[in-house]
């Protein structure tokens, strides 16, 4: 309601928009975007990729994503040891990967920031 999705005095003539968000990060979507799209009811669509692809093509609202060699994060080895990935490259300045931007979108509709580097120093 408060992102302007839905009415928010639960109006029965005003109905919610379907919005389809897609976490795309370093994944190939060239597989049938139409089968996602506007074709399956979605109102608007929002992309969050790394790369260009085809379903930039078909996205209301398109976000840069971190490349896995932008992103650091931990990795487990067959063994069950926790590694630590620090990445080669650094993204540009405003990129952020999905638990990036997950923590700012859940900070800006009221639901707190979701502090995940806290975790992250713990392994």
């Amino acid at each position: 309601w408060n992102m302007g999705l839905a009415s928010a005095n639960g109006s029965e003539k005003e109905k919610p928009k379907k919005v389809l968000f897609l976490f795309l990060g370093d994944i190939d979507s060239s597989y049938s975007p139409s089968l996602i799209g506007k074709e399956a009811g979605y109102e608007t669509i929002i992309l969050h990729g790394a790369y260009i692809d085809p379903m930039m093509k078909i996205a209301d609202i398109v976000i840069p994503a971190k490349s896995w060699l932008e992103n650091g994060g931990t990795y487990k080895l067959l063994n069950g040891e926790v590694k630590k990935f620090v990445p080669p490259l650094k993204a540009e300045d405003g990129v952020k990967n999905a638990r990036e931007l997950l923590s700012e979108l859940a900070d800006a509709m009221g639901l707190g920031k979701i502090e995940t580097e806290d975790l992250l120093k713990r392994l």
